[in-house]
């Protein structure tokens, strides 16, 4: 995951905007961990300070959507924040 894998919506008069349209990344196509592709798009999209402050609250805001996900049953995940 990195920022060539972006792709910014467009407007009508052909302006990109703020909003994300979409993440595409084919390249190589594994199961690999989910904290280095959240490592990484940090890394390569926002400056130091902003890194430092998602480190604050990024893994449970990061567990808790995958909660979501599975129907709020946390029982389903395979790891807990300390092992995120």
């Amino acid at each position: 995951m990195h920022s060539g894998n972006l792709l910014w919506k467009v407007d009508k008069n052909g302006q990109v905007q703020d909003d994300l349209e979409a993440i595409v990344d084919w390249q190589i196509v594994h199961e690999g961990s989910q904290m280095a592709d959240l490592a990484r798009f940090l890394v390569h999209t926002a400056d130091g300070k902003i890194r430092r402050e998602a480190e604050n609250f990024i893994f449970d805001y990061y567990r808790e959507c995958l909660i979501d996900e599975f129907d709020g049953d946390s029982s389903k995940l395979p790891y807990t924040v300390e092992n995120l």
